[in-house]
């Protein structure tokens, strides 16, 4: 399953998860991000910069597995 799939399918469970650790990013924003790994990740460098992205992209990866391996017992695999 492709990394948008699986965000898209438990992007419920993970929006109020996001909102807690980023509250820079909106229930506006998170509409336009639409479980878009890409643009989630275009968000974190446009509000928190990209000194700081390493460290959220790693926070951002880890609750991702949290939540997949919650629920489909599987890892979340980054795309080049």
């Amino acid at each position: 399953m492709s990394t948008d799939k699986r965000l898209q399918t438990y992007w419920e469970d993970i929006k109020p998860l996001i909102r807690q650790q980023w509250p820079e990013i909106t229930d506006e924003d998170l509409k336009k991000i639409n479980a878009s790994y890409d643009r989630f990740f275009d968000y974190l460098k446009e509000y928190y910069g990209l000194i700081a992205f390493p460290k959220n992209e790693a926070i951002a990866l880890d609750l991702f597995n949290r939540v997949f391996k919650k629920f489909d017992d599987r890892p979340f695999e980054k795309t080049a």
